[in-house]
């Protein structure tokens, strides 16, 4: 795990089989870049897989999701849905003192905004720059980004019982998969992950029926941006005849009785991540673990961030963590004052 050379080049050192190589550097992926520049680092991700295996949580996610809000209903927590947060109030002591929600200001002793960081501080913030620190609305702008997603939810009136769990299909020449990611190109042969838990739980999708999930990795909107309806149903076309073609999913297409679609246009809408990246900013050498947006603000009072753009990172995992050090964080401070 040599900081300064790339994923990929890291497991070449070891393993001859090119696609041993490819297979094993593909993880990097999971959390927005490429492992031909990524930092091998993050060859921690297959080294965990391989050495202690991955959980399945019964129901999903979402069940682990829903765990969450129940503790924190349990503990007092109360939630408000359908109410978007227009600012962050900051007084003249550099004190965040509540949030702006539909024209009206409610006022709290601490803000953690797990909005995208990016989108926090460009859109959320309005304070003079030098209550910024470094992340003025220019130096945020010029960071890199990772890369986003193509996602297709499917309800299928069938059962594909010769697909497990987890399977993931390799462009058959992967560099150049990545290099069109990287140049904003759509990919012309993509590699693609596809997850398929109604083989292992039935909560999923009605009887004789199942649940599929189908990730393309793409550009981001920055690199490219034509994600209207026609390019969008072209190549939700495309991905799902490669996927029945390849698998052997027969006739996969004419039994999906429901979907759900995302494009990088949807994280751009729905989560307001900037440039409509799946992951947040790039884990590049220069904004990984402590070189992120660090989980309190350095020059505001009382305001701390969480979320795959904040340290330590992207991913499900690495986020959950992120939320647990700024709750430490919170503690800390309010305990201290």
């Amino acid at each position: 795990m040599k900081t300064f050379s790339s994923s990929y080049g890291a497991i070449q050192k070891y393993i001859s089989n090119t696609n041993l190589q490819y297979l094993l550097s593909f993880q990097t992926l999971y959390i927005g870049i490429s492992p031909f520049n990524g930092p091998s680092i993050y060859n921690i991700i297959p080294m965990i897989e391989l050495l202690y295996g991955v959980w399945f949580i019964q129901g999903g996610m979402s069940s682990y999701a829903t765990a969450l809000l129940k503790r924190y209903l349990e503990l007092g927590g109360h939630v408000e849905y359908d109410s978007p947060v227009s600012q962050i109030i900051v007084n003249a002591k550099r004190e965040a003192q509540g949030v702006v929600i539909n024209g009206t200001k409610h006022q709290f002793d601490g803000v953690v905004a797990n909005a995208d960081f990016p989108y926090v501080m460009n859109d959320l913030l309005d304070v003079p720059e030098k209550y910024k620190a470094k992340y003025t609305k220019t130096k945020v702008d010029n960071m890199d980004y990772s890369m986003s997603c193509f996602m297709l939810y499917l309800g299928v009136d069938k059962k594909y019982d010769d697909l497990r769990l987890h399977t993931i299909r390799m462009a058959h020449d992967f560099s150049k998969n990545v290099a069109e990611i990287d140049n904003g190109k759509l990919p012309t042969d993509p590699s693609y992950y596809i997850y398929n838990p109604s083989v292992l739980d039935d909560s999923f999708a009605p009887k004789g029926q199942s649940s599929l999930y189908i990730l393309v990795p793409v550009s981001n909107l920055q690199k490219y941006d034509k994600w209207d309806d026609y390019n969008s149903d072209n190549f939700e076309e495309f991905i799902i005849n490669k996927v029945q073609n390849e698998l052997g999913l027969q006739d996969l297409g004419r039994h999906i009785v429901t979907k759900c679609r995302f494009t990088p246009r949807t994280f751009e809408n729905r989560y307001n991540s900037k440039f409509g990246t799946a992951f947040g900013l790039k884990p590049t050498l220069m904004q990984s673990n402590y070189f992120r947006p660090h989980n309190k603000a350095g020059k505001i009072k009382n305001l701390y961030f969480t979320g795959a753009s904040t340290h330590p990172g992207a991913g499900v995992p690495i986020v959950v963590t992120s939320g647990y050090l700024t709750a430490n964080e919170l503690k800390k401070g309010f305990e201290s004052a």
